[in-house]
């Protein structure tokens, strides 16, 4: 997975979750910047055992599987709870 789709999928994550976050946190969400948000979140993400793990497998099978999509969500959800 590129940076750019990476990115693409966290923005997805993020957006799906945001309306929560921003009802959960309305003060923190007002001053947080949504592109710095995915910008860190996909340098943690890099970083992250499980997901690397993942994207090793799946360029070893030749695909990019619904899993990995499903664990950039999971990722962001878990992420964005231990922001505050």
């Amino acid at each position: 997975m590129t940076r750019i789709e990476l990115r693409r999928q966290i923005e997805l994550a993020i957006s799906q979750d945001w309306p929560a976050f921003v009802q959960s946190h309305p003060k923190l969400a007002a001053v947080l910047d949504q592109n710095l948000l995915v910008e860190e979140a996909a340098r943690a993400l890099e970083d992250d055992p499980q997901y690397t793990s993942a994207m090793a497998q799946a360029l070893a099978h030749g695909a990019f599987a619904q899993s990995i999509t499903d664990l950039i969500g999971h990722f962001v959800q878990d992420w964005l709870r231990r922001l505050i």
